[in-house]
This record gives C-alpha cells, sequence and structure tokens, in this order.
C-alpha cells in the first residue's frame, strides 16, 4: 500500500509529520510526500518516506492521498466543532 501527502496551498502546511510517516513505514506503508513541506526533506527521508517533486507524481501513484486544505471559516470557527477534526 502506497500513501502520499500532498502539501496544503502554502507550503508551511502539511498533512503528514515525520513521526506519523515513522509509524506507517513501520508498519510496512510505503509513504511519499511533496518536496518543500513544513516539515525538512531530509527528516521525512530519514522516518522512511520517499520525497515526490509534484503532487500529480503523488496522485499518479498512491493508493491513498491526503492533502491539507483550507477549510470554510464557517465550519473552523465555530464552537461546535471544537474538540472534533475537520478532515477534507
Amino acid at each position: 500500500m502506497r500513501f502520499g501527502f500532498v502539501n496544503g496551498v502554502n507550503n508551511e502546511e502539511s498533512s503528514c509529520s515525520p513521526a506519523q510517516v515513522s509509524r506507517l513505514a513501520a508498519s510496512g506503508v510505503e509513504v511519499v510526500v511533496t518536496r518543500g513541506s513544513a516539515y525538512n526533506d531530509a527528516d521525512y527521508v530519514n522516518a522512511g518516506a520517499q520525497i515526490a517533486d509534484s503532487a500529480e507524481e503523488i496522485y499518479s501513484t498512491c493508493d491513498f492521498v491526503a492533502q491539507v486544505q483550507e477549510c470554510a471559516k464557517q465550519r473552523c470557527y465555530r464552537p461546535a466543532y471544537y474538540p472534533a477534526r475537520v478532515f477534507s
């Protein structure tokens, strides 16, 4: 199984941390992340991930893809949504 994690709209966001990559890789999952995310690429490689040059590469080669997406203000800031997590 190949999991891909694509950067958010700005590269300061990441849908997966190196610690999460390490746990996935330890369970036998192949992990691919886009270059230039919020964390250092070397940290991802040390955790067991491969680095992709583009989101298109991830979309075309992975079985599962996660991406950070800015959520609508009315959903993110309503107290009724806390502490639930919003997945997009």
